[in-house]
C-alpha cells in the first residue's frame, strides 16, 4: 500500500511572502542539515514509511535547469528513475537523470529521500519565482496526477 501524505507548502511563511530562502538558505539544498524544513520532511517520510515522494516547485528563467523538467536518480533507488520516466513520457516534460543521488545536488530533498530508500522525484516548472501562471499550475498538477496513476491510485 502506498502511504500518501500531502505537504502543500514546506515553509508556509515563505510561500505567503514569496520568499525563496529560509534563514538565508535555499531549502532545496539543506535537506541533509539537521532541523531544516526539508530535513524534517525527510525524517517524517522515513518515520511514516512513505512509499514515494514528489517534490514540486519551480525553476526560474536563467536558473538550473531553467526549463520544465523532472529530476531523478538511478541509484540507490532505481524506482526514482522509473517514476520520472513514466511522468516524462506521459506529460511531455524533460527528464534529467543522475546516476547516483546526492552527487550533483547534495542536500536536495529528492536526493536525500533516495539515499534513505524512499523513491523520490523532483518536478519543476519554469516560472519566475513568486508568480504562478495557470498553464504551469496545470502542468505541475498533471505531474502530481501522473505519480498517483503510476501507483494505480487513480
Amino acid at each position: 500500500m502506498v502511504q500518501s501524505i500531502l505537504i502543500p507548502f514546506a515553509i508556509p511563511y515563505n510561500s505567503a511572502h514569496t520568499q525563496r530562502y529560509w534563514k538565508g538558505q535555499n531549502p532545496n539544498m539543506v535537506a541533509n542539515v539537521y532541523r531544516t524544513p526539508t530535513n524534517i520532511i525527510v525524517n517524517l517520510a522515513m518515520k511514516l514509511h512513505v512509499s514515494v515522494l514528489g517534490d514540486f516547485h519551480s525553476s526560474q528563467p536563467g536558473g538550473v535547469p531553467g526549463k520544465d523538467a523532472i529530476f531523478c536518480s538511478q541509484s540507490p533507488t532505481y524506482k526514482s528513475y522509473a517514476i520520472a520516466s513514466y511522468i516524462s513520457k506521459n506529460i511531455g516534460t524533460s527528464l534529467i537523470t543522475y546516476k547516483k543521488a546526492g552527487v550533483e545536488y547534495p542536500g536536495a530533498l529528492e536526493d536525500e529521500c533516495n539515499l534513505h530508500g524512499i523513491p523520490a522525484v523532483t518536478c519543476e516548472v519554469l516560472e519566475t519565482h513568486g508568480t504562478v501562471s495557470s498553464d504551469k499550475l496545470n502542468k505541475s498538477y498533471s505531474e502530481m496526477m501522473a505519480i498517483l496513476t503510476y501507483y494505480h491510485i487513480l
